[in-house]
């Protein structure tokens, strides 16, 4: 079956380190073999379309992966696999255009919030900003004047943190951000901590959705 991987530059693997080896000449990479199938323990680990948010780093492989599977959260386990391709099109600009669709994404949220509660000139100035340089002046300057501890202050201190994240080589963590935010949003009317993840889920896999889709990937699995 083919599933995602994502690596850092080298073709390393963030989490555990392991580098892989790499393709040549328009062929597929060497098999690289695990010595057990146990989902996040033991494994050659990848995913489908709808789990890419999780796992974002800066570059974008499709693999292959063969011999016993076993699936798990976010993740599927295998006892074999190697890299077919790159797909230049994630690194090369998806990506950044993921971090600033969630960092705006984000923005609305705290709009949202800030309406609620009827701070109608600052919600205004929020909608006003069209940069991230902006957006992240304006909402620490919301947060110090409402609290930052508030929850409406949380909501632009998360939107904050989105658009200081889609800066180049640091847009892997708007995602994350985001998805804390469209959290903590099913949160202000006295949510709970399911009504969070079950948010923070909803946003990531939405995420997830939007790559598959810009990528034109979705034939992969999901």
């Amino acid at each position: 079956m083919e599933a995602f991987k994502f690596l850092d530059s080298t073709g390393t693997s963030v989490l555990t380190g392991f580098r892989w080896p790499l393709p040549a000449d328009g062929s597929p990479g060497p098999w690289v073999e695990a010595a057990g199938v146990r989902p996040c323990r033991a494994g050659v680990h990848a995913c489908a379309a709808d789990d890419l948010a999780y796992w974002i780093a800066d570059h974008l492989w499709v693999v292959e992966l063969a011999g016993e599977t076993a699936p798990g959260r976010h993740k599927v386990a295998a006892r074999r696999g190697r890299l077919i391709h790159r797909i230049d099109a994630w690194h090369l600009g998806v990506q950044g255009e993921l971090a600033a669709d969630v960092t705006w994404r984000s923005r609305d949220l705290a709009l949202s919030a800030l309406r609620h509660v009827g701070h109608h000139g600052m919600a205004d100035r929020l909608a006003a900003c069209s940069s991230g340089p902006d957006l992240v002046a304006v909402c620490a300057e919301i947060a110090g004047t409402v609290g930052e501890a508030s929850a409406v202050g949380t909501a632009a201190l998360l939107a904050a943190d989105c658009a200081s994240f889609a800066a180049p080589h640091e847009s892997t963590g708007a995602p994350y951000a985001a998805a804390c935010a469209a959290g903590h949003a099913a949160t202000m009317t006295g949510g709970t901590a399911a009504a969070y993840q079950a948010a923070f889920h909803a946003e990531r896999v939405r995420q997830s959705r939007w790559v598959a889709q810009r990528l034109d990937v979705a034939g992969l699995p999901t």
